[in-house]
Formats: C-alpha cells, sequence, structure tokens
C-alpha cells in the first residue's frame, strides 16, 4: 500500500508525500519506544473513554510472538448506536461543528498532523507491536503518508465548493458542496495508521462527523491516534472510535438508518457482504477499497535489477498484505529465465525475524487465519503444476519460532487460468508469467474480476501507454511501483472497490451535492422609477413566413435579440416551468452582438401584424410569462392566455452562432425537394385558438442534408429535423411518468463517456424508447452500443440489476446490485419535497408555484412540492386561493389542446393515491378539494383523480411523511423559522425543496439548511442540462445532468511514470 523512502532521515516526517524506494536497511531511524501496557484499550464516544455495554473485551495479539498484547473492549450494536448517537448531537443544524468555518476545521487537521508527527515514533512502535510490520516500514512510510494525508486535506477544507452555472432564463443558478451527514468507516489491519487518515482526513475535512470501527486485529493505534483527535480539540460526538468484531460492530454500523455513508477498507468478500448490509436499512452512500490481483509487466527491454528490485518491493512489501500487491509477474519470454534466477536470490535475501530489529525488512503475516490460507494457496499452485522455485512453507528462525511467519515464495511456469493467478492470496507469494504478445499480454492481465492497480517496466514509452491505457486498473506505475501521494488518487475496477481515496477525488464521497436556483426579476429603469410603457409588437410576416417579437420603450426605441431560426412551433402547456413575470411580458435582452438584437424570429404560416400596449396586454392576458434567449442553452418562450397559448423552443443550439438574415422556408420548399411531412404545415382552428396564432407542430423526416429546409439556416444540423425538448419538466419516477426526458438523462453523459448501455424502460411506457432506438440505429452508434430491452421490473430488471457482466445499474435495485459483483449505482428516487411559502411573499406567484409544483403531470414528479408549508399570517388566504386554482385545473383527453390535467399512469398507482387520500381524512387533515376520482364526458374509462387539497395537515400524519406521488397537496401552517427547518428535513427524503419570499436572507438560511439535493427560490421545477439534479439520503445516490452528471459514467485511473534525473 506504501512505498519505502529514499534516503532521508527524519525530515520525512513532514513531506508531502512517499516516492520511490530503497532498502530499509540503509534508511536510519530513530529507536522503537513502547509501554508493556497499551494507555488506550477502552471505546471512545463524544470525546469520553467508555467501556463496553456488554462488558466484553477482546485480546489483541502480536503476531511476532502470538502472546496477548491487551485487553480491549468490545464494541457491538449498543456501543456503536451510543457512538451514532454522538455523531448525530455533533451534526445537528447549529452545533459547534455545524457552525465552524470550513478554514477551522483546516487547522484543527493540521493540528492533528502536528500531534502525530509529535508522537511518530510511539504510533510507529505500537503499530509493529499490533501488526508485526517492521519498525522501519512504520516509521519511514507509514507515518509520513499519513501526516501528508491531514495536512493535504487540510487545506482542502475551505477550498471544495460549488459553482455558479448560467443556466437558461432569469435565474440565478450555484451549487454547494455540503456534507453527507453522519459517516461509519470500517479500517482494515494491514496498514491502520495509514488507512485511518485516509478515512478520517476527507471526512472531517469536509464537515462530517464519524464512527470508526478500526479492524480487531490491529485497534491499538486507532485508539491512540483518538486521544489526539481530542487534544487537538475536535467537539464531542465528531469522532468516534468503537473496536470490535466486524459481525457484530461492523454489522451494526452498516445497517444502522441514522448512518448516512460507510467507506471501508478490506477483502472482496467482506466488501460485498458490507454493500449488501448497508441496503437494508437506507440508501447510504458507498466507498469500498478491496481486493486485487495486480499485474506487474516487464518487458525485454528493461533494466533487469531495476525490473527485479521493483517487483520484488511491489509484491514483497509488507509480507504481501498489499491490496495492489504485484502478485501476477508477467515477464516476456527472452528475458524470463534470468528475471526468474535473479527474483530467487534477491527472495532468499530477505531478512525475516523480529519486526523491531532494524535490520529485519519482512515481518509475519497477521494471524493464524492468514497464514493458513497462505499455505492453502502454496500447495494448491503445487497441485496444478507452477515450479515452485523457492519458499513455499513457514519460516523458522531465531526470534521466528512462535510467530506467523512465511517464506518469501517464488513460482514460475505459471499459467493465467491457475488459481495462484486468479484468487488474492494477500501473502509474499509471486507467480511469474510467461509472455510474448502484446495484445495476449493485455487480455491475460485483465482476465480477472479485479481491476485495482498494475506495474509496467520499459524503456519504451509505446509499449508503457499502450498498457497504460489498455489495463483495466485504477492505478498504472510504469518503471515504479507503490509510488503514493496525498494528491493522487487510489481506487479500483470492478470487483476492486468504488469510488477513490486520496487526492481531489477523495472529497466526492464525503460530500452532496447541492443545486440552487434563484429567480431573478428583470427590472428596467423605468420600472424602477415607476414610469414608461412598454408596447409588445407581434409581426408575423408572410414571405419569408417568420414570426417576430420586438419590444420598444415608450420612447419608441427596440431593442433586437439574436435572431434565432427556430425548429418548429408547438401547442399546449408542455413548457409551463417557464416562471411567471408579474410586472409584464419582458423580452430579455441577450443579445450576441450590435447587429443582432431583440428579435425572436419564428417559421410559421400565417401572415398578420398588431400592437397591444402593455397595460392591455396585461388586462387581457391571465398570465405573463418570460420569453428567455440564452446563447449556450436553448430558447424557450413562452405567453399563455385563457384563449391564447404559444410555446416556442430552439431544437439545437448550434443555431444560436449562425448569421443573421431571414431565410426563405415554407412547408411547400420542403415538400418540393421530397421531405416527407409527417405532421402539422397549417393553421390550428379549435374551440378557444379564433383569434389567436395557433401553429400546428411542423415536423419533416426524411430530410437530406443537401436540402434548402437543412442548409439555409433552417436552425438544424445538416440532416435532422425533429422537435427535441431542450429545457423541461421534472424527470418523473424510474422511467414511466417521464419516458422521453429520463432516457435522455440517462444516455446521454453513458454514451458521452463512451461507455455501452442496457436500457430497461418502463413497462407502463416502452413505446418513445423504443422509437428513440431506431433513431439511435439511424444516427450511426455502432451496433451493440445502445440495447432497449422492454419488460417487467421483477424480471427484466433484476435479470439487469443482478447480471454478473454489468458494471453500473429504489432499495430493492441497490440490494440486487450487490449479489453478483460491485455495480456502480445511480440512483435518483422519491421525494417528500417542502415548498415553503412566507408571508411576505407575493400572493399569486406563490400560489401558482405551488400548484405548478404539485399539480404538474398530475403530481407524477419525484420533486413534488407535496408538503405546502404557510406562514401562519397568510394561511387562509392562501389554502382559499389555492382551491380555487385547484378546481380550475382543466381534466379530460390529455390530447385535447385546453386539457392542463391528465391522468395517473394506472391503476396501481390510482389505487395508491386514493388509499392516502382516504388516511389523510381518516388523521384528521380538512378536505378542502378533491378527493376522489374524477368522472367527466371523456375521462370515465381512464386513471382520473381529482386535483386535491388538504389543510390543517400535521408533519406526523402520513400524506406528509408517505411519497404520494399524485395530485395531493398538504398543505401545513408554520411560525418560527428553526422549528419549520426541523420539520422540513424530518422525513426520510432530501430530493428538492421550493421557498417564495421577497427576504433573502430568509431565502438563503432555506437553502443553506434544507437537506434537499435541489432548491428552488421564488421559481419550482426550473431544470437546464447544466444544472445537477439529485438527492441526499433516500431521495437517491449520485447525479443527474450537469458536469456531476459524467462522473457516475466514468472510472478515474491514475498513472505515475518514473522520470529519470539527468545532469543538465
Amino acid at each position: 500500500m506504501q512505498r519505502i523512502l529514499n534516503k532521508n532521515t527524519y525530515k520525512v516526517l513532514t513531506s508531502s508525500s512517499i516516492r520511490g524506494f530503497a532498502s530499509a536497511i540503509e534508511i536510519p531511524s530513530p529507536k522503537p519506544v513502547w509501554e508493556d501496557k497499551p494507555k488506550f484499550t477502552q471505546i471512545f464516544i463524544n470525546n469520553e473513554w467508555v467501556n463496553s455495554k456488554s462488558g466484553r473485551t477482546f485480546a489483541t495479539i502480536n503476531p511476532a510472538t502470538k502472546t496477548k498484547i491487551a485487553e480491549v473492549q468490545e464494541g457491538d450494536k449498543a456501543d456503536i448506536d451510543a457512538a451514532v448517537k454522538a455523531a448525530c448531537d455533533a451534526f445537528k443544524l447549529g452545533s459547534e461543528w455545524r457552525r465552524m468555518d470550513a478554514s477551522a476545521r483546516g487547522h484543527l487537521l493540521n493540528k492533528l498532523a502536528s500531534l502525530i508527527e509529535r508522537d511518530a515514533v510511539e504510533l510507529a512502535s505500537l503499530e509493529t507491536l499490533d501488526n508485526g510490520k517492521p519498525y522501519k516500514d512504520a516509521y519511514l512510510a507509514d507515518l509520513p503518508l499519513s501526516i501528508a494525508v491531514y495536512r493535504y486535506y487540510a487545506g482542502w477544507a475551505d477550498k471544495n465548493h460549488g459553482k455558479t452555472i448560467p443556466i437558461g432564463g432569469d435565474y440565478f443558478c450555484y451549487t454547494r458542496h455540503e456534507p453527507v451527514g453522519v459517516v461509519g468507516q470500517i479500517i482494515p489491519w494491514n496498514f491502520p495508521l495509514l488507512m485511518q487518515a485516509w478515512k478520517l482526513a476527507p471526512a472531517l475535512a469536509m464537515g462530517n462527523t464519524v464512527i470508526l470501527k478500526p479492524a480487531e486485529q490491529t485497534p491499538l493505534t486507532a485508539l491512540y491516534v483518538a486521544n489526539l483527535i481530542k487534544e487537538a480539540g475536535f467537539p464531542p460526538g465528531v469522532v468516534n472510535i468503537v473496536p470490535g468484531y466486524g459481525p457484530t460492530a461492523g454489522k451494526a454500523l452498516a445497517t444502522h438508518p441514522k448512518v448516512d455513508k460507510v467507506a471501508f477498507t478490506g477483502s472482496t468478500e467482506v466488501g460485498l457482504q458490507v454493500k449488501r448490509e448497508c441496503s437494508e436499512a437506507n440508501l447510504k452512500r458507498i466507498t469500498l477499497e478491496l481486493g486485487g490481483k495486480s499485474p506487474n509487466i516487464i518487458f525485454s527491454d528493461a533494466d533487469m535489477p531495476l525490473a527485479v528490485e521493483q517487483a520484488a518491493f511491489g509484491l514483497f512489501f509488507n509480507q504481501g498484505q498489499c491490496c495492489c500487491a504485484g502478485s501476477r509477474t508477467f515477464v516476456e519470454s527472452k528475458i524470463y529465465d534470468e528475471f526468474v534466477e535473479r527474483s530467487k536470490i534477491l527472495a532468499e535475501s530477505r531478512i525475516l525475524g523480529n519486526p523491531f530489529d532494524l535490520n529485519v525488512n519482512h515481518g509475519p503475516q497477521i494471524d493464524g487465519d492468514q497464514e493458513t490460507k497462505i499455505l492453502r494457496l502454496i500447495e494448491q499452485g503445487k497441485k496444478e503444476g507452477a515450479k515452485l522455485v523457492t519458499g513455499g512453507g513457514k519460516f523458522y528462525g531465531k526470534e521466528a519460532n512462535n510467530g506467523y511467519f512465511i517464506q518469501p515464495t517464488i513460482f514460475s511456469d505459471v499459467k493465467s487460468e491457475m488459481k495462484i493467478a486468479q484468487e488474492e492470496i494477500f501473502g509474499p507469494v509471486m507467480s511469474i508469467i510467461k509472455f510474448d504478445d502484446l495484445k495476449d499480454l493485455v487480455d491475460k492481465a485483465n482476465e480477472t474480476c479485479y481491476g485495482l492497480a498494475a506495474g509496467v517496466v520499459t524503456r519504451d514509452i509505446d509499449k508503457a501507454l499502450y498498457v497504460a491505457n489498455n489495463i483495466r486498473a485504477g492505478t498504472v506505475w510504469v518503471n515504479c511501483y507503490d509510488v503514493f501521494d496525498a494528491a493522487a488518487p487510489f481506487g479500483g475496477y470492478r470487483m476492486s472497490g468504488i469510488g477513490r481515496e486520496l487526492g481531489e477525488y477523495g472529497l466526492e464521497p464525503y460530500t452532496e451535492v447541492k443545486t440552487v436556483t434563484i429567480k431573478v426579476w428583470i427590472i428596467t429603469p423605468d420600472d424602477a422609477l415607476g414610469g414608461g410603457q412598454s408596447t409588445i409588437h407581434l409581426e408575423i410576416t408572410s414571405k419569408p413566413k417568420f414570426f417576430s417579437f420586438i419590444m420598444s420603450d415608450s420612447s419608441g426605441n427596440s431593442s433586437r435579440g439574436p435572431d434565432m431560426r427556430l425548429s418548429s412551433l408547438t401547442v399546449g402547456q408542455f413548457w409551463q416551468a417557464v416562471e411567471a413575470f408579474r410586472e409584464g411580458l419582458h423580452i430579455t435582452d441577450m443579445s450576441m452582438d450590435r447587429k443582432r438584437r431583440g428579435s425572436i424570429i419564428i417559421w410559421c404560416e400565417n401572415y398578420s401584424k398588431f400592437q397591444l400596449p402593455m397595460n392591455e396586454f396585461m388586462e387581457e392576458f391571465l398570465l405573463e410569462r418570460t420569453i428567455v434567449f440564452n446563447r449556450r442553452q436553448r430558447a424557450i418562450p413562452f405567453i399563455q392566455n385563457r384563449t391564447v397559448r404559444l410555446h416556442v423552443f430552439v431544437s439545437f443550439p448550434a443555431c444560436l452562432d449562425r448569421p443573421g438574415g431571414h431565410t426563405n422556408l415554407t412547408v411547400e420548399q420542403g415538400k418540393k425537394e421530397g421531405a416527407k411531412l409527417v405532421t402539422g404545415g397549417g393553421k390550428f382552428v379549435g374551440k378557444e385558438a379564433n383569434i389567436g396564432y395557433y401553429i400546428q407542430p411542423i415536423i419533416f423526416s426524411d430530410v437530406k442534408s443537401e436540402m434548402k429546409i437543412a442548409q439555409e439556416e433552417a436552425g438544424f444540423p445538416p440532416g435532422v429535423v425533429n422537435i427535441v425538448p431542450g429545457y423541461g419538466p421534472t424527470a418523473g419516477k424510474a422511467l414511466a411518468t417521464h419516458p422521453k426526458v429520463d432516457k435522455a438523462w440517462k444516455l446521454a453523459p453513458a454514451l458521452a463517456m463512451g461507455n455501452t448501455v442496457i436500457l430497461k424502460p418502463a413497462e407502463q411506457t416502452p413505446l418513445t424508447a423504443l422509437y428513440a432506438a431506431n433513431l439511435i440505429k439511424e444516427a450511426g452508434f455502432p451496433p451493440g452500443v445502445v440495447n432497449i430491452v422492454s419488460g417487467y421490473g421483477p424480471t427484466a430488471g433484476k435479470a439487469l440489476a443482478t447480471h454478473p457482466k454489468v458494471d453500473k445499474v429504489g432499495l430493492q435495485v441497490k440490494r440486487e446490485c450487490s449479489e453478483a459483483n460491485l455495480k456502480r449505482i445511480t440512483l435518483e428516487l422519491g421525494g417528500k419535497s417542502p415548498n415553503i411559502i412566507f408571508s411576505d411573499a407575493d400572493m399569486p406567484l406563490a400560489v401558482e408555484q405551488a400548484a405548478f409544483g404539485l399539480f404538474f403531470n398530475q403530481g407524477q414528479c419525484c420533486c413534488a412540492g407535496s408538503r405546502t408549508f404557510v406562514e401562519s399570517k397568510i394561511y387562509d388566504e392562501f389554502v382559499e386561493r389555492s382551491k380555487i386554482l385547484a378546481e380550475s385545473r382543466v381534466l379530460g383527453n390529455p390530447f385535447d389542446l385546453n386539457v392542463n390535467h391528465g391522468p395517473q399512469i394506472d391503476g396501481d398507482q390510482e389505487t395508491k393515491i386514493l388509499r392516502l387520500i382516504e388516511h389523510g381524512k381518516k388523521e384528521g387533515a380538512k378536505l378542502v378539494t378533491g378527493g376522489g376520482k374524477f368522472v367527466g364526458k371523456e375521462t370515465n374509462n381512464g386513471y382520473f383523480i381529482q386535483p386535491t387539497i388538504f389543510s390543517d395537515v400535521k408533519s406526523e400524519m402520513k400524506i406528509a411523511q408517505e411519497e404520494i406521488f399524485g395530485p395531493v397537496m398538504s398543505i401545513i401552517k408554520f411560525d418560527d423559522l428553526k422549528d419549520l427547518v426541523e420539520k422540513a428535513n424530518e422525513t426520510c427524503y432530501e430530493l428538492a425543496a421550493g421557498v417564495v419570499t421577497r427576504d433573502m436572507d430568509k431565502a438563503l438560511y432555506i437553502a443553506n439548511n434544507i437537506r434537499a439535493g435541489t432548491v428552488w427560490v421564488n421559481c419550482y421545477d426550473v431544470f437546464d442540462a447544466a444544472a445537477p439534479f439529485g438527492g441526499y439520503k433516500m431521495s437517491g445516490i449520485g447525479r443527474e445532468l450537469g458536469e456531476y452528471g459524467l462522473e457516475p459514467y466514468t472510472e478515474v485511473k491514475t498513472v505515475t511514470i518514473k522520470v529519470p534525473q539527468k545532469n543538465s
């Protein structure tokens, strides 16, 4: 795991990393010191030393002598419960730890590093006593990197922050990086001090609280560091250390419902068990750093002494007890025999014995179980026909008769399919495999279930980079091995783990990303002074056929925005996500240059011209909407009126960069060129459309890139004519309620990062996914890149979740993903989102936003604002206005352009919603409106439910706790701000939240303290491809959209190349 230093003295303890390797015998170090009885053997909870609640203890054994060192208090479930309570209290809003500045957290970590440096000799001595590793390795390798890790993350404490995101529309969007919460950490016995640093440092830097369980074989240094944590000044409950056994204390930590994340380092077998246990109670975030069977590849052009020494170091360091040990040594056939002979000589020169002897460089194995396993696999290698070159049994020496010592062992003539070349031995056993062909070598190196590390020794940089690029491993070392640095990420592919430790990547597992979007009111100078009158000009020209919006002020000066050739014109209420702008229709001027300003051009089929003064416009129109255009995103102008609805959006942002000028495009032109008119092409005449300019949606297919409609600045990339939503509604549950949007959220980042995909659409809504499959083929994706399999969850879904060759995929899915292998998981799940209305809010806006946030898509949105918190001063008025707005919703045939409320997805969902409505009545909530099935002229056979509102709802009621996923609003009264935040946070879900207020202090207080992945201020359901979306706790794992949406589809590979130093 760690490497030894180049020749240095005690100054090594202040170095920032560990690089290079040399013989430990050559490096001076102070004499070890330790006491006959360790100082710290109790459980550390809330900065206090306590005995176990059961009164039990367990013995910790010196593996070099098999003698007992001390009795340590044995923690179990009761002690874990106490530690979790302490950690939860320390993480509470308003606690000393939560109020502490990030820079102050960094100061505490630096102080802890200094205390460890002060006590380095004692800690190294205790590590050797408890673990058996040579004292020089502990002092000169483990301690320096441990200190460096604390200092490195101390520096990161106030530097890991979010970003501002320029999304489309009049919004200010930014992300916050927040701590995950209460973290459980389980560390191994092979590098106790180092692994404690790897786990604690990033978790504390990010503001989490921790319960750490050390390995039962090696608890002593972890407990010693606990005392230094208290001395450094960390508040009570921030770090709690509970020694105990895996099946009791470890399992209690993994299954505890109030632990938000678990980080584990250990064997793959136990890691799989931990992953399964973490799925039992809640959606814990998981980081696993597990086993490996790492290839170390020696080419014939390698420097032979360097290659032999590197291979020996990469395998025998720490007695082979390293997850990244180079236990499969691939050697090119030209030098194979010489390499084997030289390796034999070097292995036999290793000095075994008392690990406190400064001449010893090879200590005992950790315990009898590990010793037995290694000897069994050595015998297996002999039986399978590998040639035993040296070693192969227990070591008996002057000071080693009673310890768990095994001879350094080398096998030659090893085949890749042999057990010793496939199974992790975790001991001093080198398997040397011959190779000739480069491609065959890479195939063989990759044919284990692991993917942790690899080494390459060659003078040929082309070979080195070919191997580095094609080996499936998280770390590759070129002309070096085991080179670690606090800044370089470490972790594995496949069965070697999930996530990364060290470096900037090591912070990600300990943070949640919160997206905050604030509605920004655009105020002109005239608005600010209270004067002036704007006029909206709607121009529809005949030849060429365009729609043009122009905004002018009272003096007649007009502003024009970028000309945008739009892909289509559509009607309906689908794009209501564009927020109301109550001061009047405002055409945002986001001009890209002086020549193109103020107009939005719309391809249409009619000619007319009229003007509406702003005052008349406001009287005529029920709602005014912002027209937004943004260079990087889509343009989505939206106007809504009782009788006129007009929706426009741009399919492809690339068209915004094209030069100005009107293009003479008509439907007839498209037909003339041979394109097929799929739909539209004329004026729409409907019940309420006579006074408006309704244009049917226009879609062409069979378009060739040379056609005019694809060439003459029509706003399409050549050969593509389609309606593509660029800014739309929230993704719904699974793939059922928003199948097209959710499919895009999944496929786009996965394909962008080069993955291949098997997609299972919801059984209720497979059709658009299958239609898109044909477009995927037409677009030119190679066979097998995207595969779409419709079917049921318990059959097709489970088969996908449990398939051993699927690398990445509710709670059930998480459990099923743990059955076969270590699949990476992204889950975007349910919510019970609070929508908070303060008394200073604009009442019409607040009522509309709350209704939209709940009733959009019939309430079938994971982020639906189903818990509406309203300040008591305006509670009754808000309830009454909400009732009126809910009863004005039009239910019916969803193809009717007047309908804005459709059916639920199926009978199961309808039954569930009606059941919960009845539950609300029984619990005493007041039914304000709705409450049952809707029966109308065209809805007798559908799953229609009336928009429903409950008032007088208490937070503990079932309708305020359980996700309904339907059109049911629960309105809760509040007065106190702190109490409001606590009530808003007291569900198991943490997906989204809304706030409506004119007081930005209140808005930001809520945004900072609500535990939710997304917060909308004075708006709701504002989504953008650039803004990440996802939840905390039971609302999911990972993020979709934005730059963060790429992370779940990538593995991080660290490549370190030894650079020769030459005199210049």
